[in-house]
């Protein structure tokens, strides 16, 4: 059981099916050469493009040796045999893309859902730094962090390394007097290059 095209030839050089070679082939070759190369981009570069592309080709192989089988089978049946094996060799492996690439498709979703709370994280700094510049009193600037706080707490149950930051914007005591809205946006944009 073998996707390698150089099996493949191996069982075409056998004097008894010289004469899949004549009349332009089967189309075999081809089809497992593109497959290698699929197997070889999934290799180097695995994602949902890639895992597409191989689940593709091992359908091509399938697809080609039932072409071939049904064909030639009856004349040259230890070629045609062979090909049932690589057959099955392409629908195993297949299933363990399948696997994978389902791996990979959660691997992408967890890196964008990241993405997407730091976004969020950002977004929710940028509207409380604007509410605290917009605070007349240090009532205004609370009420400002009471809206965001907790939300960025939620985040950072996620995005851990935004939970000092946001501690210290929680325990900060602005010094003699009301809070400077600088301090505060400067708390914030700590979270901000945190994330």
């Amino acid at each position: 059981m073998s996707l390698k095209e150089s099996d493949w030839k191996a069982v075409l050089d056998q004097p008894k099916n010289a004469g899949l070679k004549a009349g332009g082939g089967t189309g075999m070759s081809k089809v497992l050469r593109d497959h290698a190369a699929a197997e070889t981009t999934w290799e180097q570069q695995k994602s949902i493009g890639t895992a597409a592309a191989l689940e593709r080709s091992l359908k091509a192989v399938g697809t080609q040796c039932d072409a071939v089988i049904t064909k030639h089978g009856k004349v040259f049946t230890t070629a045609c045999d062979y090909l049932k094996t690589v057959k099955q060799a392409a629908a195993a492996r297949l299933k363990e893309v399948a696997t994978e690439a389902a791996e990979v498709r959660e691997q992408q979703y967890q890196r964008q859902r990241l993405e997407h709370l730091k976004e969020t994280a950002k977004e929710l700094c940028e509207d409380a730094k604007t509410r605290i510049r917009n605070a007349h009193n240090a009532g205004q600037v609370a009420a400002a962090l009471e809206h965001s706080i907790p939300r960025l707490e939620h985040i950072a149950t996620d995005l851990p390394n935004l939970r000092t930051p946001i501690n210290g914007l929680k325990n900060f005591k602005p010094a003699m007097g009301s809070p400077s809205a600088k301090q505060y946006g400067d708390l914030l944009d700590a979270i901000v290059r945190a994330r």
